[in-house]
């Protein structure tokens, strides 16, 4: 019993930055078109800024 607190917390820890990139690939998706967003050059952005973000937060939640 003691093992699985441990595991059940940092599993509820990661889902919420695994879904931070979701997020905004879904409101790119969305709101926007891919077609639009990539001739306005913000896939790249987005890219980036999801990337940082996941790791940012998993960076996070080891110390």
């Amino acid at each position: 019993m003691i093992e699985k607190e441990p595991l059940k917390s940092l599993l509820h820890a990661v889902a919420p930055v695994k879904a931070d990139f979701f997020d905004i690939i879904r409101v790119v998706y969305d709101l926007y078109s891919v077609n639009l967003a990539s001739s306005l050059g913000v896939l790249q952005v987005l890219l980036v800024f999801a990337f940082i973000i996941i790791i940012h937060g998993s960076i996070r939640i080891i110390y």
